[in-house]
């Protein structure tokens, strides 16, 4: 006998979309009142677009939206340890979106949720 359909989200994910929406906001928040450089500015609020336009798609249950947040977590994860080594108090706090999205799209919840041929 097959298992039914599953149609509502798993929890899991449904807390890497909230958590990646929230992030990706005061990401954008922060850049745009920042005070920051102008370079600066628009990185901030790229990246924070990004997070939040990864959510939506992770939300709507697209598999490239995973794999797009898998990449850049291991880019997170780089550039983190890059800060760690130049003595840079941020990356340790930089390392805990790279650890914390893996884990839970990797879950098992998270994993039968993405193997569906085809959202919902």
């Amino acid at each position: 006998m097959t298992e039914p359909e599953r149609t509502s989200i798993p929890g899991v994910v449904l807390a890497t979309v909230l958590i990646l929406a929230i992030s990706g906001t005061l990401q954008v928040l922060s850049g745009i009142a920042g005070g920051w450089t102008s370079a600066g500015v628009g990185l901030s609020v790229v990246y924070g677009a990004l997070n939040v336009f990864l959510a939506y798609h992770l939300y709507r249950r697209r598999r490239w939206a995973r794999v797009g947040i898998l990449l850049l977590c291991g880019y997170g994860a780089v550039l983190a340890v890059d800060w760690m080594v130049r003595g840079l108090p941020a990356g340790i706090e930089a390392l805990r979106g790279p650890i914390v999205y893996p884990i839970l799209l990797f879950l098992p919840a998270a994993r039968a949720w993405f193997a569906k041929s085809t959202p919902p």
